[in-house]
């Protein structure tokens, strides 16, 4: 008897990191579940052939069928057919928010294709806009109105989701990101050093704020207590728009290339191997999501330079939302991240984490043996 397919999308090795952390920890628990494995065949999604997807499949001893997304051929996006009986799971992190035409495109082929097909699609610990233009509202209706369930990973995102698509018992949650549960072990290759601080730049931001967002991580990093050790880290090798996090982390290397007390990690590394680099340092300055629940999920204080709300409240979960920095703040006032650096560098931040992530832990492992059985289910 053949299987059916069960495919997850929208998260590809060796790009967003986040995204990998995501794909690798839902992935490792269907695949490693005997009834699941039992009845689906996996099939990984990637943007264009690539070895790093194979090395991923590989390195997790997955074995999985890989499927090319092809945006431009609108009516038939993927390489491998779908069909009524096969499943479907977006892991990418955020569907349908702001205002890219071009953005919500993508998304909109992504899972139409499947939609067409009858195939059943799940949204798995996902934020959710704040959806901005009619046409992003249009295909979020579409599409998420005809999803087997979504799992949000805020109150806020929930209350987003449910503003444009009304209350739905489909809406699950909120639970913390699975990302909670990547395991770093004994990784090969990290730096052994300890960090007295960790910088996570975001090319989102810099494309806002441009230089006024490379002065401010100059400045935290020149006055942070005298010049402890520091480690810069690029979180994501692909492109957002018109530049990247590691043209970014290049141009800050380039303005403090006179300190001593600074190390960099530009080549890519898997989603663990950051996780466990990010858990040798004693604090984060970040404006990548994943990189702050990396740190968060290992009892790590962490302060947030972020632009979408999902930072804030995942903060929230710990009582430490205003470690999240207005943009308005720290422009204004670099000092500020300093200040609030040194805040959370405390004690009773760490054991108020450490207390938290008991909870969330128990939450991530309710949240992946619910969509266990919904797929089964389906």
């Amino acid at each position: 008897m053949s299987k059916n397919k069960l495919f997850l999308i929208n998260a590809h090795p060796g790009g967003n990191l986040g995204a990998e952390a995501m794909l690798t920890v839902l992935l490792k628990a269907l695949y490693n579940d005997a009834e699941v494995a039992s009845k689906f065949d996996f099939v990984i999604e990637e943007i264009s052939e690539s070895r790093l997807t194979k090395g991923f499949l590989e390195a997790n001893n997955v074995s999985a069928a890989i499927t090319t997304f092809s945006p431009r051929k609108v009516f038939k996006c993927y390489s491998l057919e779908a069909k009524a009986g096969d499943v479907v799971i977006d892991v990418g992190g955020i569907s349908y928010q702001g205002a890219s035409i071009r953005s919500n495109l993508r998304n909109f082929i992504r899972h139409h294709f499947f939609l067409r097909r009858h195939v059943k699609i799940f949204f798995f610990t996902q934020d959710f806009g704040p959806p901005t233009g009619a046409l992003t509202k249009v295909f979020a209706k579409i599409v998420m109105r005809r999803a087997e369930a979504i799992f949000v990973r805020s109150q806020q995102s929930k209350a987003l989701l449910e503003s444009v698509i009304g209350v739905s018992p489909r809406i699950m949650g909120p639970y913390p990101d699975v990302t909670f549960r990547l395991r770093c072990g004994d990784q090969e290759g990290i730096p052994t050093e300890k960090y007295d601080l960790a910088v996570v730049p975001s090319a989102i931001l810099f494309n806002q704020y441009g230089d006024q967002y490379l002065s401010a991580l100059e400045f935290v990093i020149r006055n942070f207590q005298g010049g402890k050790k520091i480690m810069i880290i690029t979180h994501n090798f692909t492109s957002n728009g018109s530049s990247s996090d590691s043209q970014v982390v290049a141009m800050l290397k380039s303005r403090l290339s006179d300190l001593e007390y600074l190390d960099s990690i530009e080549h890519r590394m898997s989603a663990i191997a950051i996780k466990a680099v990010i858990g040798q340092s004693s604090c984060v300055l970040t404006s990548r999501y994943h990189a702050l629940v990396g740190a968060l999920s290992q009892s790590i204080p962490a302060v947030a330079l972020g632009w979408s709300h999902k930072y804030e409240e995942v903060l929230r979960i710990y009582g430490l939302q205003d470690a999240s920095l207005p943009t308005e703040l720290w422009v204004e006032d670099a000092d500020s991240i300093l200040r609030k650096i040194n805040e959370v560098l405390s004690k009773k931040v760490v054991q108020k984490l450490e207390a938290k992530n008991k909870e969330n832990i128990k939450l991530v492992d309710e949240s992946i043996e619910r969509i266990k059985m919904l797929v089964l289910e389906a």
